[in-house]
């Protein structure tokens, strides 16, 4: 017959209890990993988001309120897209706001937005609007709106011209001009008689040497 000893080490291991088992969670793991996935999306869509630009524009020269905006004192310069990006002129828009009008005084690195431009040239009191259409080389190449110039009949023979102010003007296919004058009221009939007898000329007046 054979004798098994146990030796006090086996019986000490044998004897002690058996402790609860670990058991994987699996619902909580997919959980964090499902977590971990998000805030990592998150972090990528916020650096996508600031890498987005746009250009837009900016003032680059000091402009007095009720003076026009020239081109000269027009730049861009790229900012992030957020919500109040969007009420920024984009850079694309530069042409259509030479001649506006500066509704502020602004500054270089004002960023330009329809709350700092006014929609037309200040109107003296009193004075009337007149239209009219003048045709290719009867009006400077260079006219804008806010401009001040003078006008007269194509004969302007022993006639004083009259001072009038540019409130709005577009520029036909055929290079006509479409164009509304402001004139003190006694001269804007004068004008008006010019404009609708196709006789109207608008000249400026150059600098004094």
């Amino acid at each position: 017959m054979t004798t098994t000893e146990t030796t006090p080490l086996a019986s000490r291991r044998s004897g002690q209890p058996r402790g609860p088992s670990r058991r994987v969670r699996l619902p909580w793991l997919a959980a964090a990993a499902g977590l971990a996935v998000l805030v990592a999306a998150l972090v990528l869509w916020g650096f996508g988001r600031a890498a987005e630009r746009r250009e837009v524009v900016m003032i680059v020269a000091p402009v007095e309120a009720g003076d026009p905006i020239t081109d000269a004192e027009l730049g861009s310069t790229m900012v992030a897209i957020d919500s109040s990006s969007t009420q920024l002129f984009s850079a694309s828009q530069r042409a259509e706001l030479t001649g506006k009008i500066a509704a502020v005084d602004l500054a270089p690195g004002d960023l330009l937005g329809p709350s700092l431009i006014s929609t037309g040239p200040s109107v003296p009191d009193g004075w009337l609007e007149i239209g009219g259409l003048l045709r290719a080389g009867r009006y400077p190449v260079s006219l804008s709106v806010g401009d001040q110039l003078l006008a007269l009949p194509m004969d302007g023979a022993d006639v004083t011209p009259v001072a009038v102010l540019v409130v709005e003007s577009s520029v036909g296919d055929d290079r006509a001009l479409m164009v509304v004058l402001a004139a003190a009221p006694e001269s804007a009939a004068q004008v008006a008689q010019w404009a609708a007898s196709d006789d109207l000329v608008l000249v400026r007046v150059g600098a004094q040497p």
